[in-house]
């Protein structure tokens, strides 16, 4: 896949803890950030239509008069 380039600015303090993540696992700090952003896209879309669904459901059952629901986790 075809790579392009993006500036990023960040907090200093979150720099240094990507580069010393990426030092001990033996990463660039580039290849680290991108791993990163990929399992949060993964884990967003694979938790994202359950909490969208979930939000649907309590929002109409609070508009309804029933009691909060519990997390179903």
């Amino acid at each position: 896949m075809p790579k392009e380039n993006l500036t990023l600015r960040i907090d200093r303090e979150l720099r240094s803890t990507f580069a010393t993540i990426a030092r001990d696992e033996g990463r660039s700090l580039n290849r680290q950030i991108e791993m990163v952003l990929r399992d949060w896209v993964k884990m967003k879309e694979q938790l994202h239509p359950t909490f969208v669904a979930d939000t649907k459901e309590a929002i109409s059952g609070l508009r309804a008069g029933e009691k909060e629901p519990v997390w179903k986790g």
